[in-house]
């Protein structure tokens, strides 16, 4: 039998990463709240002239809020694929994770084998099971050589996910150009809600994606800010008359 794993690298903490999501969530509530507040109660002349790129600012507080949480979640997983290691032996190859069942497939019953995102995915067995491989685990392609032997490689299926997530992200900077930018209350308002439809999606796939215990905590937090501040852009655009 031979083991296949990344080599090993040092990551930050999780109580690190839950520290800096926590740190630059308050920052964006009190710069923000700062904003609104100007907003909504500075003289006119000052609202119509520094309100547009204030609100702007408040975008930006958005999206860095959310890059941040994603660049931690990204890391989150990065720890959990350093923990992977994959055994090959002239029977099958297994995939073992700490704390989890090892997940085994019969070489002689692969069904299927593509490379997909910087991972060798292997799927097959009885009932049918599916390993993806990284390639930055040492000796990765003679483990792929080896796997080849059994079946051959293959295009990747369409990517579901992958579609939808740029079609959600194009979507995304439509309705918040359109609530920006656009001048007819009609068209603010139906803006508002796709901004709306399109944020409670992604923050449903996050919240699925996520483990259970503190990192859930730090994402409601990072979230609930992010909602907040789109509220305050909506009202100020939708409602609020100011700008």
């Amino acid at each position: 039998m031979r083991e296949f794993k990344i080599s090993a690298r040092t990551f930050p903490t999780p109580r690190h990463d839950s520290r800096i999501m926590l740190l630059v969530s308050a920052a964006a509530l009190a710069l923000s709240f700062g904003i609104l507040f100007f907003i909504g109660y500075a003289p006119g002349s000052l609202v119509h002239r520094l309100g547009p790129p204030l609100v702007w600012v408040l975008v930006l507080v958005i999206l860095c809020t959310l890059a941040t949480y994603i660049l931690m979640l990204r890391r989150k997983w990065e720890r959990v694929r350093h923990d992977l290691s994959y055994a090959l032996d002239k029977d099958e190859l297994t995939c073992k994770m700490p704390g989890r069942p090892d997940v085994q497939i019969a070489l002689q019953q692969i069904q299927s084998l593509y490379e997909q995102s910087g991972y060798l995915v292997v799927t097959g067995g009885d009932p049918a099971r599916r390993i993806a491989v990284p390639r930055k685990v040492e000796d990765f392609e003679l483990l792929r050589t080896e796997l080849l032997r059994y079946a051959p490689l293959s295009s990747p299926p369409w990517s579901y996910r992958l579609k939808v997530g740029w079609v959600t992200l194009l979507l995304y900077i439509i309705c918040w150009v359109l609530l920006l930018w656009s001048g007819d209350a009609h068209t603010i308002r139906l803006a508002a809600v796709g901004v709306v439809v399109l944020l409670g999606w992604d923050s449903f796939i996050l919240h699925q994606r996520m483990p259970r215990g503190r990192a859930r905590i730090t994402l409601w937090v990072a979230l609930g800010s992010s909602w907040l501040l789109t509220a305050g852009v909506i009202y100020i655009r939708a409602f609020g008359g100011r700008l």
